[in-house]
């Protein structure tokens, strides 16, 4: 019985992907929805190697059974009560080796069936990854919301997602929305370059539309990079200009960034900008924060410093719509139904 699958496996409905590779490599990178189930601890592997390199395979392997003899009996139990909720498990490690293959081996050995390893582990999916793009974008369209800072493309974004359309939230994936005042904007860890792209991958694999919405971005987000083939995706498909009035824009940001919950984050993002804006008017800003005068800071920062930096990326793009509005709502049918028409 071959117990082995390609990556496409992990993309079908009622499957459990478990991850029995250290916690401190799952939190590095792992295939999205993966639960974490360790066969051995950080120090054990190390342990294990050292052994490997210096003395024998064979000794390693005796070692490996004494690691994982204590906790064998829990995994496998854990693992047949998870199997019995879903069509078919599967298993990986870093190269669809020793810890995924004894633990599939074990469970088919007992009649678990529907567990398998996945064919050279997260390695060999980080190939997979990387070949399937070209493949994969043959079958998307980017479309991809412009507008000056302020005018509510996240928040459009989520209500398109909320629509049940494919969305590609950059920021929320990247933890950070790729400004100056990014980190205030949310409060999760930011992933790795690998778990970002896993996370984009995934969300693209999983979804059988053809369009995608995203948020015009810069390369950077965060401490991530958005890879060439998106951004050059995203150049070639359509683009929605998003405009508002100023005091929208003032009133978007204040609700999205919850500024008046964190003065501190606020003023320590302020002295970032001192040698782009001046001390004096630094100093300013930190006092209409202290004074809770919100609205002043963000007006400023809005025409004097982001709408500038700007436009240039926004007059770079031919737009397939403009949509102005003055309630948000208002342009959210037109959203819809450019994505039915697809023009």
């Amino acid at each position: 019985m071959n117990m082995k699958v390609k990556n496409q496996a992990l993309y079908q409905n009622s499957t459990l992907i478990v991850d029995v590779r250290t916690v401190e490599e799952y939190d590095q990178y792992h295939i999205e929805h993966a639960i974490n189930m360790p066969i051995f601890t950080h120090q054990e592997r190390e342990h294990i190697g050292t052994v490997y390199k210096n003395q024998s395979q064979l000794e390693a392997k005796k070692l490996g059974v004494k690691y994982i003899s204590y906790k064998i009996e829990n995994i496998m139990n854990q693992l047949i009560d998870l199997s019995e909720n879903y069509h078919q498990v599967i298993i990986y490690c870093q190269r669809g080796g020793m810890r995924s293959g004894t633990v599939v081996s074990l469970l088919n050995a007992v009649g678990q069936g529907n567990v398998f390893q996945l064919e050279d582990g997260i390695k060999g999916h980080r190939q997979f990854l990387i070949e399937s793009l070209p493949d994969l974008f043959k079958k998307k369209t980017f479309i991809t919301l412009h507008g000056h800072t302020g005018v509510g493309k996240t928040k459009l974004l989520n209500i398109l997602e909320d629509n049940n359309l494919l969305v590609l939230d950059y920021e929320g994936i990247a933890q950070n929305a790729g400004s100056v005042f990014g980190t205030v904007m949310y409060q999760g860890t930011p992933p790795s370059q690998k778990q970002f792209e896993e996370k984009i991958f995934d969300l693209l694999m999983r979804s059988n539309q053809e369009y995608a919405y995203m948020e015009s971005e810069s390369k950077r987000v965060g401490t991530v990079i958005i890879p060439t083939e998106y951004m050059d995706k995203m150049t070639e498909g359509r683009h929605i200009l998003i405009e508002t009035t100023l005091n929208n824009r003032v009133v978007n940001l204040i609700e999205d960034y919850k500024p008046s919950d964190n003065h501190e984050a606020l003023i320590k993002c302020v002295n970032h900008l001192r040698k782009r804006i001046s001390n004096q008017k630094a100093d300013e800003l930190i006092e209409n924060i202290q004074k809770n005068q919100l609205d002043q800071m963000v007006s400023y920062l809005l025409t004097d410093y982001y709408d500038p930096m700007y436009q240039y990326s926004i007059d770079q793009y031919q737009y397939d719509l403009k949509l102005f509005y003055k309630n948000i709502n208002d342009i959210i049918e037109q959203l819809l139904s450019f994505n039915e028409k697809g023009n």
